[in-house]
């Protein structure tokens, strides 16, 4: 999307799906875990700093995929180091601006 820096592809398009996606599965995460908690659980700041680690842990479980698929096929166009350090910050990124929304969206609903 847009060359930040020289050195660095920083936010382009993989950045961008890495933010969302791993976004999205926080917030699945979030969703999953949720039903589980007691009451006074759901406010907590240890759920949320487990919702965001859950989030991150799907995101290191597809930097293992792609690891995988650098392993057996080494023409698949997987970056390197750089680029799976990218994507894992582009991870928390998206983690923790699913934290912001789910912070938001709470008070609405416990107004039903």
């Amino acid at each position: 999307l847009v060359p930040i820096s020289n050195e660095y592809e920083i936010f382009r398009y993989d950045q961008f799906v890495h933010i969302v996606g791993f976004g999205v599965a926080t917030l699945v995460m979030y969703h999953l875990i949720r039903p589980k908690l007691r009451p006074d659980l759901k406010k907590s700041v240890g759920l949320s700093i487990v919702v965001v680690m859950a989030g991150l842990g799907v995101g290191a479980l597809n930097e293992i995929i792609e690891f995988t698929a650098t392993v057996l096929v080494p023409e698949t166009g997987v970056g390197g180091y750089v680029n799976t350090s990218l994507d894992l910050v582009s991870d928390l990124i998206g983690a923790i601006l699913a934290l912001f929304v789910i912070r938001i969206r709470r008070p609405r609903e416990q107004l039903r």
